[in-house]
């Protein structure tokens, strides 16, 4: 793919995702933010699909909304601490919105707003569907998902973050990935800007073939690397390290030096990375502090950087 495409198609998809995290906060301001503008709302689309690092076939979009209410008195469900899976004994999420309804009025007002919203929006009246509510123990907020088929871009789903906490890596991480390619872009030109992506979906994908199970086809995972480890990896210094620096500095690391897990991990990074110059130690140490790194999946992403080499 020549790199002109590559970045045209990172920007159409940029594009849809910044049109969807500005219809889902349309249908949220009444109900979480009221006499709050825009402008005092951080949030941000979160997946790979607004960063151009996505490759599966059918992507989603996923956003995220920081402080959401939790207080009681005012109506308000404090997610922090529980788990959809101890309400619905089901480890796919609250699938019925009456069961949503029961635990979480606002909740379920937000998706059928939002709902709303997205078939008015992108013209899919009465194609829009809810499919889960889901929440951990280890994360302060929820996930509703919703699909609707939006035209140019095929059925797609919307992964919608309500978090309570006010900061989370992934609204910040986002941020930087786009400036941080917009930088190699100007500076070192498309072509290169373009390989950036490139490389960081071919490691993923190879990653994720990797983790494959032969016998079922299904990800392993206890073998899964985080697509947020290979962006972390791609872009934690400038310029973009080389294939050949990146591969030399993972094969020659001792899994002994690695820390162990801090307790009551939420699986994020502790730490912004990227253009940070942090060595790549730092990096892979914070990896692993936060359970996102551990031994049974260092194999796959040590075999998916040797694949670029």
């Amino acid at each position: 793919m020549e790199a002109t495409s590559v970045l045209n198609q990172i920007k159409q998809q940029r594009r849809l995702s910044e049109q969807v995290t500005k219809v889902v906060l349309d249908a949220l301001m009444d109900i979480y933010y009221p006499g709050l503008s825009s402008d005092d709302i951080r949030f941000a689309e979160i997946g790979s699909y607004g960063r151009g690092t996505n490759n599966d076939p059918e992507p989603d979009i996923d956003v995220m909304y920081l402080e959401i209410p939790n207080n009681h008195q005012r109506g308000f469900f404090n997610w922090i601490g529980k788990g959809t899976f101890e309400i619905s004994q089901n480890s796919y999420g609250i699938t019925a919105l009456s069961q949503v309804q029961e635990y979480d009025p606002k909740l379920a007002q937000a998706i059928t707003e939002t709902i709303k919203q997205i078939e008015h929006h992108f013209d899919c009246k009465e194609r829009a569907q809810f499919n889960f509510v889901r929440s951990w123990v280890v994360f302060p907020g929820v996930i509703f998902n919703i699909s609707a088929p939006i035209s140019g871009y095929g059925q797609l789903g919307f992964d919608i973050n309500l978090y309570h906490e006010k900061e989370y890596f992934g609204v910040e991480h986002s941020k930087r990935f786009i400036q941080y390619l917009e930088r190699v872009r100007l500076g070192k030109g498309e072509e290169t800007a373009a390989k950036l992506i490139l490389d960081i979906r071919q490691v993923k994908q190879v990653a994720k073939d990797y983790a494959r199970d032969p016998e079922t086809g299904k990800i392993n995972k206890s073998k899964k690397i985080w697509g947020i480890i290979i962006e972390a990896l791609f872009t934690y210094s400038y310029p973009p390290p080389s294939r050949n620096e990146l591969s030399a500095g993972i094969s020659n690391i001792d899994l002994a030096s690695f820390p162990s897990v801090l307790p009551n991990t939420d699986y994020t990074f502790p730490i912004q990375v990227i253009d940070e110059h942090l060595p790549l130690k730092d990096i892979l140490d914070a990896g692993w502090k936060t359970g996102l790194l551990h031994e049974r999946n260092w194999e796959t992403l040590v075999n998916a950087i040797e694949s670029l080499r």
